[in-house]
C-alpha cells in the first residue's frame, strides 16, 4: 500500500511540474536578439544595470537622435525597451515586461517631452498603433513624439 502511495505521490509531482511549466511564461520573439553583438549594442555607461540576471540587449533604432535598446534576460520572458537621447542623456528611460505572444504588447513607456515608445514582438500587427499616432522605427519599436500625453493612452 506505501508503494503506491509513493508512485501516486511521484506521479502527481511530475503532473504539478509539467503543468507549471506549462504555464511559466515564454519569452518575447524578438529575433534581432539572436544576431550577434557589437560594440553599438552596449547600453551607455549613465544607464544602471535594469535586470540583475543575465541577458542579451541589442540597439534596434535610432530616430531623431534617441537610441532604442531591447534587453530580455536569459532565463525568464523579462524584456526591457530603453530610450536614449543622445543630447539629453539624463532623460534616459526604460520600461521592462514579461508580456509575452503574438498578438500583446511587449511594454508601453514614456518620457515627457522626449518620446512614446512600444516594444512589440515579431509579427505583431502594428496597424492600430500607427492609426494611434506611432512610427514603425523598426519591426519590434514604434515611437512618437509626446510633449505630456502618451498616444493611446
Amino acid at each position: 500500500m506505501k508503494r503506491t502511495s509513493r508512485i501516486t505521490a511521484a506521479i502527481l509531482s511530475i503532473a504539478t511540474a509539467l503543468s507549471l511549466s506549462a504555464c511559466a511564461p515564454t519569452p518575447a520573439r524578438i529575433s534581432a536578439l539572436d544576431r550577434e553583438a557589437t560594440a553599438e549594442d552596449v547600453l551607455p555607461a549613465q544607464i544602471p544595470a535594469v535586470m540583475g540576471e543575465q541577458h542579451t540587449t541589442r540597439l534596434l533604432a535610432a530616430k531623431d537622435g534617441i537610441r532604442y535598446f531591447v534587453a530580455q534576460a536569459d532565463n525568464s520572458a523579462y524584456t526591457c525597451v530603453t530610450g536614449y537621447p543622445d543630447n539629453r542623456p539624463e532623460l534616459w528611460f526604460t520600461g521592462c515586461s514579461d508580456q509575452s505572444g503574438p498578438g500583446k504588447e511587449i511594454v508601453r513607456t514614456a518620457r515627457n517631452g522626449v518620446a512614446s515608445v512600444v516594444l512589440v514582438p515579431d509579427g505583431y500587427d502594428s496597424s492600430a498603433l500607427v492609426k494611434d499616432g506611432f512610427e514603425a522605427v523598426h519591426p519590434n519599436i514604434l515611437v512618437a513624439g509626446t510633449s505630456g500625453r502618451v498616444p493611446g493612452a
